[in-house]
């Protein structure tokens, strides 16, 4: 592992990830050896994220730190009344969230396709790069999906 988690960063002892469970998972998504999703507990989830800086997606940074957008193009949405955080880039939803238990959130929208990622799912399948993902479960791994360019 050569990458540092955040500070306060604590995942969800259960993670359902567009119809995959993941249990005792750290880091649900690695694209590039860069965690590029993490989805931390707290009374609503708490979302890290990292986008490409590039058009090769060479280099990356993060655009979500722990629901804080940082920049112009992602809106992070908090709906309390639910227990969902969403997030928007030019108000297309690629994400949404919704807390199950202290212990358990649910992801039922997932499209990181505007982002140079391959991978969107919905509340019953997840597809990485081509490849239908459904009703599957991993069990205490740092990660759970790795995957990197083509380049």
């Amino acid at each position: 592992m050569d990458y540092k988690l955040p500070d306060g960063y604590q995942p969800y002892r259960e993670l359902d990830f567009c119809n995959n469970l993941l249990s005792g998972v750290g880091v649900p998504l690695l694209f590039n050896r860069i965690p590029v999703l993490l989805i931390g507990k707290g009374d609503l989830p708490r979302v890290w994220l990292y986008g490409p800086t590039d058009p090769r997606g060479t280099n990356w940074n993060q655009v979500v730190i722990d629901n804080r957008s940082i920049n112009p193009i992602v809106q992070v949405v908090l709906q309390p009344e639910s227990g969902s955080v969403s997030l928007k880039i030019e108000k297309s939803e690629v994400l949404h969230i919704t807390v199950i238990s202290p212990d358990k959130a649910k992801v039922t929208k997932l499209d990181f396709r505007p982002i140079g990622i391959d991978i969107h799912g919905t509340e019953s399948e997840l597809n990485i790069g081509g490849t239908w993902l459904i009703q599957n479960y991993f069990s205490n791994s740092t990660v759970a999906f790795a995957t990197a360019s083509a380049q």
